[in-house]
């Protein structure tokens, strides 16, 4: 941008909350310094002021932090605490809060809208141009999205703009909470060339408060209803246990080890019709992968399948530190072979920590990346990856 004599800025509120960003040109190209410059030489005459308050120079903010900007300039608004500010001027005409879309929530505040007004320090509407090549016209077109709270400062609803080419669509999302807090029900929505289009959500909780199902019902179709996304059942400590998807289409099955760790996604010694498999090692091992036993949580090896796939492995080396050193991939077809591809290895790191070194390799075993970094103390200073010549 700086060629284009063109710098992005950021413009905040008195809470220091980002309420504008946009692009600021200036008549000749400068370096970083001498935009510095021009900064301090307008915030040396103290009249000036270092953020923005609720207005009417440009859409519904005042214009007196540096730089002084248009609606054309402009690449995002937000608007904070209220919704004063939400206005047919600043772009949010046709996002008004639907009591018609889900009505269970509290209000509170005397004012019976439907939403609670008073939501100080929360975001309530932003505006997000669409970079089309005309973001910097008159013409340029924003989305615009207005989210709404209860009482509890709960979002229960979201309507926004769609980028759909012209103008006209718009999108709502409404939330119903349990009184516990735990979303009950979503309705999602989609209006689109005078079309509407709704899917509702519905969360089934047990006595503990976990997700045990989750339905989906689209409007207007009757024939199937209301059906069943996933269930979900859970152990004696709370664990999910297994997971049942698409009206048991697929099932999910998981298994712990005493620590509570996550030994295994289905089982990729006996796959059967399940499409994915995977084993996770930690203190056990298995002499044909490798690997060194773990007791601290770092995983010794991992091993998967997927239905048109072999079998394969990862077995991982550490330091004292419990730092990764390498990955080694093996592949199973009777027994288990090395693989050279997609390995990581020759990792190094420095007194503090930072990485130093890492090597990958591609597909067929050669070398995909060689990355070097260079630090300046702990903030990183350079970063290299030689030209390498690689298979296709």
């Amino acid at each position: 941008m700086r060629p284009n004599k063109k710098w992005l800025f950021t413009k905040y509120d008195a809470f220091n909350r980002p309420v504008m960003t946009g692009v600021y040109t200036n008549t000749t190209s400068l370096t970083r310094e001498q935009v510095q410059s021009v900064v301090e030489t307008f915030y040396s005459n103290s009249n000036n002021k270092y953020y923005e308050e609720t207005g009417s120079a440009i859409l519904g903010y005042t214009n007196q932090s540096f730089p002084s900007t248009t609606a054309e300039s402009l690449l995002t608004i937000t608007y904070y605490d209220g919704y004063q500010q939400l206005t047919t001027a600043n772009g949010f005409g046709t996002l008004g809060f639907l009591a018609s879309g889900i009505i269970a929530f509290c209000d509170n505040d005397g004012n019976t809208n439907g939403y609670h007004d008073s939501v100080r320090g929360q975001v309530t509407g932003t505006r997000v141009k669409v970079l089309d090549g005309n973001e910097h016209t008159a013409n340029a077109k924003w989305l615009a999205t207005a989210t709404y709270y209860d009482d509890r400062y709960r979002p229960i609803q979201t309507r926004g703009t769609l980028y759909d080419g012209a103008t006209g669509g718009i999108f709502t999302t409404s939330t119903r909470y349990r009184f516990n807090g735990l979303v009950e029900q979503v309705a999602e929505s989609q209006t689109l060339n005078s079309v509407t289009t709704e899917r509702n959500t519905f969360m089934i909780y047990d006595h503990a408060g976990r997700l045990t199902k989750k339905e989906q019902q689209i409007t207007g179709d009757a024939s199937n209803g209301r059906v069943a996304i996933a269930e979900m059942t859970y152990n004696e400590l709370g664990q999910l246990q297994q997971k049942k998807l698409g009206g048991n289409i697929q099932s999910v099955d998981y298994k712990y080890n005493i620590r509570g760790w996550l030994t295994r996604i289905n089982d990729p010694d006996n796959l059967g019709a399940d499409l994915f498999g995977m084993k996770l090692l930690y203190n056990d091992t298995d002499a044909s992968l490798g690997g060194t036993a773990q007791y601290n949580g770092n995983i010794s090896a991992t091993v998967w399948k997927t239905q048109s796939k072999k079998k394969r492995a990862y077995s991982y080396s550490y330091d004292e530190l419990s730092r990764l050193l390498s990955s080694n991939h093996k592949v199973y077809s009777t027994t288990w072979g090395d693989s050279t591809s997609y390995e990581e290895k020759n990792i190094s790191y420095d007194k503090n920590g930072n990485i130093t070194h890492l090597l990958r390799t591609n597909q067929t075993g050669g070398t995909l990346n060689d990355f070097t970094y260079t630090y300046n103390e702990t903030k990183l200073k350079h970063f290299q990856k030689p030209e390498l010549t690689q298979a296709k």
